[in-house]
């Protein structure tokens, strides 16, 4: 089984070093790498040129013509996927060595999403326990094992527990509903959410950490809470959600995504 990693790329290489160098080391080497540079210098394209050379690994890099924002790279890294299960790691991530080796000894796969568990590191590589990844602890179920329908979408909505870089995603489901740029900042919840109302199920695995989400004020997610934009995409968000619950009939889901609990507990620490 090959896996493909996608890695959205924007601006310098300061992270993406790092963030290549933990695919090559890698216990579990079945995997396919695209790089699709969205932003990126002739700094980036030297730096996959070198890769290539280290591995026998298929290494392909692709440079947009023009910016597409990152809602929309990651439906170009998606529609690069040739293999049945895929990533869309974030450039600033590590993949710990036994990222892929925990997923590829799964004997049933009988899933569409896979969470790993998780740690977070600040702009320095050190772990880090933000107020928003103990909330993420607080809300993930205490047991690993399959999650789906009404149960996992009203989760989600007290607050989104997923780290989405770390997910590895089934290809063919992923391309019944692709990544909707419409939801800007929330473009993962978008279809994360499609999947589990149309009845894929996720797979929480809570044993050894195998992924580092890194957390810093140059982020993407960070300069967009700041902007405000991040808030513009959540009300689009969450009212589309509001209204598929409704319809679906899922009252529990949907009086939580009208509630947005952790979203206004959040807004609510930022003040201070």
């Amino acid at each position: 089984m090959t896996i493909d990693i996608t890695l959205p790329h924007y601006g310098d290489t300061k992270y993406l070093k790092l963030a290549i160098d933990s695919i090559l080391s890698q216990k579990y080497q079945n995997w396919r790498l695209i790089v699709v540079d969205d932003g990126g210098g002739d700094e980036t394209k030297g730096l996959i040129d070198k890769i290539k050379k280290q591995t026998k690994n298929e290494v392909k890099y692709v440079k947009n013509e023009k910016n597409l924002g990152f809602a929309r790279n990651f439906q170009k890294c998606l529609d690069s996927v040739k293999n049945d299960w895929f990533v869309v790691m974030g450039n600033d991530d590590i993949m710990l060595p036994n990222f892929l080796e925990q997923f590829a000894e799964i004997k049933n796969k009988d899933f569409d999403l896979y969470q790993p568990t998780v740690r977070t590191i600040d702009s320095a590589g050190r772990v880090s326990n933000s107020m928003t990844d103990r909330i993420k602890k607080m809300l993930s179920p205490r047991k690993a094992g399959i999650y789906q329908g009404e149960k996992l979408a009203s989760s989600l909505m007290v607050g989104n527990w997923l780290y989405f870089p770390s997910i590895i995603w089934h290809t063919e489901t992923a391309r019944k509903y692709n990544f909707d740029s419409k939801f800007g900042d929330l473009v993962d919840m978008g279809m994360e959410l499609d999947i589990i109302l149309g009845g894929g199920k996720l797979f929480w695995n809570k044993s050894d950490v195998s992924f580092y989400y890194r957390r810093h004020a140059a982020s993407a997610s960070s300069l967009n809470a700041k902007n405000g934009k991040h808030q513009q995409d959540e009300k689009v968000f969450y009212d589309w959600a509001i209204d598929r619950f409704k319809q679906q009939g899922w009252r529990k889901a949907e009086r939580n995504a009208r509630m947005q609990i952790t979203s206004r507990v959040k807004k609510l620490i930022d003040r201070f």
